[in-house]
């Protein structure tokens, strides 16, 4: 029987598993809840294909699941930092990521915006104490505002046409200018972008280029009393520079659904851990700021597209079949 190791396993996840199971009995699935350790990989027996949301696949871990045989990473995300790509090319090892929903993180991406224009962890922690003055609660109107798009890919895409139905006027920073989104956003590079716009918010890639996309020259030139938006990667900005132009009034406001260093907590129970990453307690205690668990995507159509997108280009990679969803081999 063919063998898949399966890491980072969420329970809204199974009923896709166990469904493509039903109808591949010739495969075993071996689900682990939280991140793949050497332990988890380096089993009795030989294994087909690794799968993973999120786990640090590092060239140890790589060259471990390499010398049991496994020959495909199906990545069930789009992002692929997380794997040692080059590991993987050495070990003869096709990694492929896939598509979802774009609609999911646009969607939430949009409500972080209106969140942060209306202030409403402010308003809650007033109400939560039945304090119901108004004073510091007044918003802001998207339909006024110009928004910039540091990613205009298909979740980047998306976003843009959400907007055009606020009015709002959008601006685009992307190597790639794709026809569709003609009339809908205005190309620009990212320094216009970064001057023009009210909000910013980011959908690229992750790769070693733009690590600190966003750095402490990037947010200077933001407006004064600009929101940033994070739904991307953590490591397109820089932590340190974003808390201290929050802390100088310079930005009015943020919203992260990723963070650097965020492998060592997101997806996982901390409740009795103490979280000790300086940047995380910073922005946790600032009413402007809206942190979430990397949970942008997090729709059960996204889901059901994850887990059976990535089956299925494991089962072309293994079949010798076309995948446009290789991103090495």
């Amino acid at each position: 029987m063919a063998r898949i190791i399966a890491g980072d396993i969420d329970p809204d996840e199974n009923r896709f598993f166990d469904a493509w199971q039903r109808d591949h009995r010739q495969w075993q699935i071996e689900r682990h809840p939280g991140h793949l350790t050497r332990a988890d990989l380096d089993i009795e027996g030989d294994y087909e294909c690794v799968s993973v949301l999120g786990s640090p696949l590092d060239r140890e871990l790589i060259e471990t699941a390499a010398s049991h045989g496994c020959r495909v990473i199906t990545n069930r995300s789009i992002g692929y930092d997380n794997v040692d790509l080059e590991a993987a090319r050495r070990c003869g090892i096709t990694v492929t990521n896939v598509d979802y929903s774009p609609g999911s993180v646009a969607e939430f991406t949009l409500m972080l915006m209106l969140m942060l224009l209306r202030k409403i962890e402010p308003m809650r922690a007033h109400y939560r104490i039945q304090d119901f003055r108004t004073d510091g609660l007044d918003g802001r109107e998207l339909s006024n505002l110009t928004v910039g798009i540091v990613g205009a890919g298909r979740i980047g895409g998306r976003l843009a046409e959400l907007l055009s139905g606020f009015g709002t006027r959008v601006l685009a920073y992307d190597p790639i200018q794709r026809k569709e989104l003609a009339g809908l956003v205005d190309y620009r590079p990212l320094p216009e972008v970064l001057a023009a716009s009210d909000i910013i918010t980011l959908h690229s890639l992750l790769d070693d280029s733009n690590v600190h996309l966003i750095d402490a020259d990037a947010l200077s030139q933001m407006k004064e009393g600009a929101l940033l938006v994070n739904c991307a990667r953590g490591p397109l900005l820089d932590t340190g520079a974003l808390v201290a132009a929050l802390q100088s009034g310079h930005l009015a406001g943020a919203a992260l659904d990723v963070f650097e260093g965020e492998v060592d907590y997101y997806f996982q129970d901390c409740r009795t851990r103490t979280i000790c990453h300086p940047y995380w307690s910073q922005l946790a205690a600032m009413r402007q700021v809206i942190l979430t668990p990397h949970l942008a995507y997090f729709t059960l159509d996204a889901v059901e597209d994850m887990v059976c997108g990535s089956l299925r280009h494991m089962s072309n990679v293994l079949a010798g079949e076309p995948c446009d969803h290789i991103v090495s081999d």
